[in-house]
């Protein structure tokens, strides 16, 4: 079993990322909360901003979701460094992340990454809990996208593990696998570093 729980998520064993570091990056997004519509918007800073309407067992939520890349040359030096990691010059391998607006995201796959690695900053939350399923009759990991919309009802997933992501500390995460995070109550704040292939 923790061989399979392994292949979801794993603690990795760095150095927390120094406030000096963070602090670099502007975490205030106030003044630019998207409206209730999808937005997607390539420039500077190359943002991707979205929202999902979630229909999760029932329940129906609005989650939304902002993501930025991080450009700052010597703030991805050191992130990467702080990985182990070769420097990589694309502009989407490593950025912000901020998920606000409900308290349970729908079991999914990501839209594009396969992998990553994420730092939790802020938690959202004292038990924000991630979970991973597998679909019966399918396997562990899966395309990316899997939104399961045709799914309102999810119960059917079999659970495979589950976790509480500790913030300031490295985690590898299988986006690939069918997962969700519940009981968000404020922002959630992270960087991630994403794999289009697998690492």
């Amino acid at each position: 079993m923790s061989e399979i729980i392994s292949l979801c998520y794993r603690e990795l064993s760095t150095t927390p990322i120094p406030d000096e570091c963070l602090t670099k990056l502007n975490w205030n997004i106030s003044d630019q909360l998207p409206d209730i519509e999808y937005k997607h918007k390539h420039g500077p800073g190359h943002e991707l901003r979205r929202i999902h309407v979630n229909t999760h067992n029932g329940n129906e939520t609005c989650a939304f979701y902002h993501y930025k890349h991080i450009l700052d040359a010597d703030v991805r030096s050191y992130i990467f460094n702080s990985v182990g990691l070769e420097y990589d010059s694309k502009p989407g391998r490593i950025a912000q992340q901020w998920i606000w607006g409900t308290s349970t995201s729908t079991p999914h796959t990501d839209f594009t990454r396969l992998e990553e690695y994420i730092y939790i900053i802020d938690t959202g939350g004292n038990n924000v809990v991630t979970t991973w399923f597998i679909e019966p009759g399918q396997p562990l990991i899966r395309d990316r996208n899997i939104e399961l919309s045709r799914m309102s009802n999810t119960t059917h997933l079999k659970k495979v593990c589950s976790t509480i992501l500790k913030p300031n500390v490295w985690y590898y995460f299988n986006t690939s696998i069918i997962h969700s995070v519940e009981n968000i109550e404020s922002m959630r704040t992270s960087i991630c570093i994403n794999w289009w292939n697998q690492p």
